[in-house]
């Protein structure tokens, strides 16, 4: 990412404590981006800030995407501390490695309720803080598995 064009954006990235979220988090602290990382494992997130070579900086914050009432506390914190940002990336997800034919309910449901039920409460409540800014450009991304 070479472009001034982020520089000094905002983002939010979820599931930011591993794998493709903790790299994408990075990726743009390291571009002057000022990343906030949601996810359960906030230690892992505050670490990511070691690993900063850029201008930019990773903000932890604790949240249970598989429950709803912490997406809204989230999203709440989010919007009194940085007012709006500019970039949603909604990458928290997981994977199950059975067939849906042999999968328990229990598991459908567990899936479910990450990969889209919380997908979804994330960008309802991520473009109700972006369109409150006027004239803000805003880029959203969704990951799923």
């Amino acid at each position: 990412m070479t472009s001034k064009y982020w520089y000094g954006k905002t983002a939010v990235v979820t599931g930011a404590s591993s794998g493709i979220g903790a790299s994408v988090a990075l990726k743009l602290a390291n571009a002057g981006i000022t990343v906030i990382g949601l996810a359960r494992r906030v230690e892992l997130i505050e670490e990511l800030n070691n690993q900063i070579t850029g201008e930019g900086k990773i903000h932890a914050y604790c949240c249970d995407l598989s429950d709803e009432s912490n997406i809204l506390e989230a999203f709440r914190w989010i919007q009194e501390k940085f007012t709006t940002f500019q970039i949603l990336i909604c990458n928290a997800g997981m994977v199950k490695a059975n067939f849906l034919s042999e999968s328990p309910s229990a598991d459908v449901k567990q899936l479910y309720d990450l990969n889209i039920f919380a997908t979804t409460i994330c960008l309802r409540e991520g473009l109700r803080i972006m369109r409150s800014t006027p004239n803000l450009k805003y880029h959203i991304i969704i990951m799923n598995r």
